[in-house]
């Protein structure tokens, strides 16, 4: 959303596809296992996608109900695979141990550490801060400077805020 849901395509252009790095989200190897749509006997798309890391946190989401509102930020994708690789190797571990107790540890190069989630925004250049000790709770400042005493300029603005 560039300008806050106004540069929305027109209703009439009905075909979609996926960005070469949104398909990266996906494992090809899924495709046979699941279903495609069909419009004028023609495949178009897949029913759902099985996202290999769990994409609400990639793009955020934002909604209010009846006694309920949510508002997730988006991360950095790289982050959260990081993330999901050193859990998955923590598991694959603990299988090991449970089943052959006298194992070595098995060393997994790709994956050292748990890294900080950290809400990331594409272009959005400046530092977003976190502040309680549970690092739920956040700020995140715009970028401004003074031109001359009548003038301001605004370069980055807050997350979520629109002209």
């Amino acid at each position: 959303l560039l300008h806050g849901g106004n540069d929305a395509a027109s209703a009439r252009y009905i075909f979609t596809r996926l960005s070469p790095l949104a398909l990266l989200s996906f494992n090809k190897n899924d495709e046979p296992l699941l279903s495609y749509l069909n419009e004028d006997r023609i495949s178009i798309q897949l029913e759902w996608y099985c996202p290999v890391i769990p994409t609400v946190l990639v793009n955020g989401a934002q909604g209010v109900g009846t006694d309920y509102s949510t508002d997730i930020p988006s991360y950095n994708p790289l982050t959260l695979s990081n993330n999901m690789k050193y859990y998955i190797r923590q598991e694959d571990e603990r299988q090991r141990q449970l089943n052959n107790p006298t194992s070595q540890p098995k060393q997994y190069p790709d994956v050292i550490t748990l890294e900080e989630l950290i809400p990331c925004y594409k272009n959005f250049t400046v530092e977003i801060k976190l502040l309680d000790n549970d690092r739920t709770c956040g700020v995140i400042n715009g970028v401004w400077s003074k031109l001359d005493e009548t003038s301001i300029e605004i370069t980055d603005l807050p997350i979520g805020t629109w002209t």
